[in-house]
C-alpha cells in the first residue's frame, strides 16, 4: 500500500511506520520531549526504506499524490501540558487535522482509508466501566476536547464528502520507546536512577494499559476492514490495573528500594479507564496478544540500553 503517516517519529507513529517500507513519513520533530529519542525513531524508519520529511503537515502536497492510505497521528500530546497550553493544543490537534482533511477533499486523490488516531481522553469523566464507544464524551482536559472536536470534523468529512474515515481511540499505550512524559517510563526511570517515584493520587487509580503492538494491530485492521469505514473504535487491552500494581510489577524485575511521593491527582486525569473492545473484536477481528508484563520487560530493556536518549 502507498501510505502517508503524519507524526511518524512519535511513540505510536514510529511503531506504525516500522510496519511499512515505502511510506512517506512526516514529523516536525518538535522538542516537547527528547529529540534524541525522535531522531532514533527517525533512523529506524529510514532503515526500513521509508521516506522521512522533517516538515509540518501544512507542507504536505496532495495535488499529485497517489496515496491509498493516510494515517494521521500528528498531534500535541500531554493532558497536563494541554491545561497550560490550550491554544497550542487546539491549533495542532484540531486546526491541522481540519486543514489536512480539506487538502484531501480538494485534491483528486481517491484514498482507501483515512485513519485518525484520537484518544480515550475524549471520554473524560467516566460514568461506567468498561467504556464502550457510546459512552458519554465529556472531556476534562483541553487535550481531550481538542481530540473530540477533531473527531467531529473527521466524521463530517465522511458524512458530507465521502472520505473513507476511521477513528481509533487508544487506551494508555505502553511499550518500548514510550514517550518520557508518560507514566510507565517515569516509574521505570525513577526506580532505576534512584529518584523519588512521584504518583499523582494514591496510586489506586486504574488504567487499561495497552501494549503498543496491540494498538498498531488495531490501526492496521481498521485500515483494511470494509466494515470499519465511518466508524470509531476503542482499542485497549480490555482490562484495568492500578498504578500501584504496575509499580510492583516493575520492581519485581528490579528488586530495588524506592521512595514514593504522592501528589494531588490532577483534575484532568480520569480515576479509572477500561476499554470495552467488543466492537473492535466484532468488526475488525481485533484481539490483544500482548499485556502490561510484556510492555514492562520491553521498556525496561530499552531504557537500560538507551539511557542516553533520555538525557
Amino acid at each position: 500500500m502507498k501510505a502517508l503517516i503524519t507524526g511518524g517519529a512519535g511513540f505510536i507513529g514510529s511503531h506504525l511506520a516500522m510496519k511499512f517500507n515505502n511510506a512517506d513519513i512526516y514529523d516536525s520533530l518538535t522538542d516537547y520531549y527528547s529529540l534524541k529519542l525522535k531522531d532514533y525513531n527517525k533512523k529506524l524508519i529510514i532503515q526500513k526504506g521509508n521516506h522521512f520529511f522533517n516538515k509540518d503537515i501544512k507542507y504536505i502536497d496532495l495535488s499529485n499524490s497517489d496515496y491509498e492510505y493516510i494515517f494521521h497521528l500528528a498531534a500535541q500530546p500531554g493532558v497536563r501540558y494541554s491545561v497550560e497550553h490550550p491554544i497550542d493544543v487546539l491549533k495542532t490537534n484540531l486546526i491541522s487535522t481540519l486543514e489536512l482533511l480539506e487538502k484531501i477533499r480538494k485534491s483528486n486523490i481517491e484514498i482507501k482509508r483515512f485513519v485518525f488516531i484520537s484518544s480515550s481522553s475524549v471520554f473524560g469523566k467516566i460514568k461506567y466501566l468498561p467504556i464502550d464507544e457510546e459512552h458519554p464524551k465529556n472531556p476534562i482536559s483541553p487535550y481531550g476536547a481538542s481530540k473530540l472536536s477533531a473527531e467531529k470534523y473527521v466524521q463530517n468529512y465522511f458524512l458530507h464528502y465521502g472520505i473513507p474515515t476511521v477513528i481509533i481511540r487508544p487506551f494508555t499505550v505502553v511499550g518500548a520507546r514510550q514517550r518520557p512524559d508518560m507514566g510507565l517510563h517515569k516509574f521505570i526511570s525513577s526506580i532505576i536512577e534512584d529518584k523519588p517515584l512521584v504518583i499523582y493520587g494514591d496510586g489506586n487509580q486504574t488504567r487499561d494499559w495497552t501494549h503498543i503492538e496491540n494498538i498498531i494491530n488495531g490501526i492496521l485492521l481498521a485500515s483494511k476492514k470494509k466494515g470499519a469505514i465511518g466508524e470509531n473504535f476503542n482499542i485497549g487491552n480490555g482490562t484495568k490495573i492500578s498504578v500501584n500494581e504496575v509499580i510492583d510489577k516493575i520492581n519485581s524485575f528490579l528488586n530495588k528500594k524506592y521512595k514514593i511521593i504522592n501528589k494531588p491527582r490532577n483534575i484532568a486525569d480520569p480515576i479509572d479507564t477500561q476499554a470495552d473492545i467488543s466492537k473492535a473484536r466484532r468488526i475488525l477481528g481485533y484481539n490483544p496478544t500482548k499485556n502490561i508484563d510484556d510492555a514492562i520487560k520491553e521498556q525496561l530493556n530499552f531504557y537500560l540500553n538507551h539511557r542516553e536518549l533520555f538525557n
